[in-house]
């Protein structure tokens, strides 16, 4: 059996987060999904060419049944 975390709120920062496309931003949301399923509350932070400069969108993502919040800056 393994051991039981305390449940931290984490902030990951990736330099590409799906729906963006290649092995980083695959990669970034598994990570982020087992932290998630380790009772960790995430927050991805990452950037974006899709808004103007220094425009912030927060969305909700999902995967399953965990959750997190994106944050991309323009």
């Amino acid at each position: 059996m393994g051991t039981q975390l305390n449940p931290r709120r984490v902030l990951c920062l990736s330099e590409r987060f799906p729906p963006d496309i290649g092995g980083v931003a695959r990669s970034a949301e598994r990570t982020v999904w087992q932290l998630n399923r380790l009772g960790h509350r995430c927050d991805v932070f990452t950037w974006t060419r899709g808004l103007p400069p220094g425009q912030l969108e927060s969305t909700v993502a999902s995967r399953g049944d965990t959750q997190w919040t994106v944050h991309r800056l323009g």
